[in-house]
């Protein structure tokens, strides 16, 4: 059983920080998944997409609740979040300002948790994100696993798919024999042209800690590295045409290996991470010359490459190197970075969040990724 989806209407974007840091932080973040907006036309704009706004309960202030109901309402569990009590609402009213174990209790109680399809009426392609550095060390799994957890809390379904070689995720291996069958599934049903009849949920397993599911990593690495291209793109269309899914992020090798070119064609965006370092640079700028060579379009219309400095101290010393992009986008540099063991520490800095929340609303834009658009949010 998945988790209750809420969305959260609120003006003070403080309440919606501490309602994340505590979702985040508790028991709930395996039971409830918030997409929370402090803007009543955003929030009205997503309820009404349709499948895409579709959630088991909306919590929100009366502004928000008013333009909806003019909109025309889904069919919603919904509740009035009042500072006093007292509202000109004819539904359902909860206080504001209360311990929030007790107002989530009061949202969750008696709502049925959603299952596996996300989205009823036919299936919908995920969006598939690739997070890429050609210069190990760079952070890259680090970054991949922060923005899963942070789409996750909000009430994505994601999935995090890891196609290093030496994978650093753990998970629990499933009655479905993991990706290794999974592997073998896909290519027996390639011949008549067609996906294993069981769904993704068979071969994967939840993690508690990035709020996504996973395949456990391998148990010989042969099977990532017999993997051609092929296999590869029916691995991720598999995933992202199984209706299960909202969002599919991929952890690449930094190797252009087969797996790593097949993502990078293949997906919707890429986050190509870069850091502030002379050989690091050098090494993304040979990169990016090899795969250009090889004819992979990593500057599709639509802007499908975002580069982001990753580690950023308030200056791009290198930046003359003659790396021909310009980041868009800083991650900033954490002094306990290379000592963090447990993800709380990135999780409870706040430059690092801000930073991170930038990143997604780039990813999930409709627009381009330009950082000036970005600090206009």
């Amino acid at each position: 059983m998945g988790p209750v989806r809420i969305v959260l209407g609120v003006e003070d974007e403080q309440y919606i920080e501490l309602f994340l840091d505590y979702i985040r932080c508790s028991e709930y973040s395996r039971r409830a998944r918030i997409q929370a907006f402090s803007r009543i036309d955003d929030f009205v704009e997503h309820l009404n997409m349709g499948d895409s706004g579709k959630a088991a309960v909306i919590l929100a202030e009366l502004p928000f609740l008013t333009e909806l109901s003019q909109s025309g309402q889904p069919g919603n569990a919904v509740y009035c979040l009042s500072e006093h009590g007292r509202e000109d609402y004819a539904g359902q009213v909860l206080m504001k300002y209360q311990p929030l174990n007790e107002l989530l209790d009061a949202v969750l109680k008696g709502r049925p948790e959603s299952g596996g399809t996300l989205r009823e009426g036919g299936r919908s392609q995920a969006r598939v994100i690739a997070v890429y550095s050609a210069a190990g060390g760079s952070g890259k799994s680090t970054v991949a696993q922060q923005l899963v957890k942070l789409l996750g809390t909000e009430g994505m379904k994601v999935f995090y798919l890891n196609l290093e070689t030496f994978q650093g995720t753990s998970g629990n291996r499933t009655a479905g024999g993991g990706l290794e069958q999974l592997l073998y599934d896909l290519k027996a049903a390639s011949e008549q042209q067609a996906y294993p009849d069981q769904p993704v949920s068979h071969y994967a397993s939840e993690s508690s800690a990035l709020n996504a599911d996973i395949f456990a990593p391998v148990e010989n690495i042969n099977e990532l590295l017999e993997m051609d291209q092929a296999d590869t793109l029916r691995l991720i269309d598999y995933i992202a045409d199984s209706g299960e899914y909202e969002l599919l992020a991929i952890d690449l090798d930094s190797y252009p290996n087969e797996r790593t070119k097949a993502a990078l064609e293949r997906c919707d965006r890429i986050v190509w991470l870069l850091t502030d370092d002379i050989a690091v640079l050098c090494k993304e700028a040979l990169c990016m010359s090899q795969l250009e060579k090889e004819q992979l379009s990593l500057t599709k219309p639509m802007n499908k490459t975002l580069f982001v400095l990753n580690r950023y101290l308030g200056t791009f010393l290198n930046q003359t190197l003659g790396l021909e992009v310009i980041p868009e986008l800083t991650l900033a540099y954490i002094p306990e970075w290379k000592q963090c063991t447990q993800s709380h520490e990135l999780r409870n800095s706040s430059a690092f969040q801000r930073d991170l929340l930038k990143l997604r609303r780039a990813l999930l834009s409709g627009s381009s990724f330009g950082l000036k658009e970005q600090e206009e949010i």
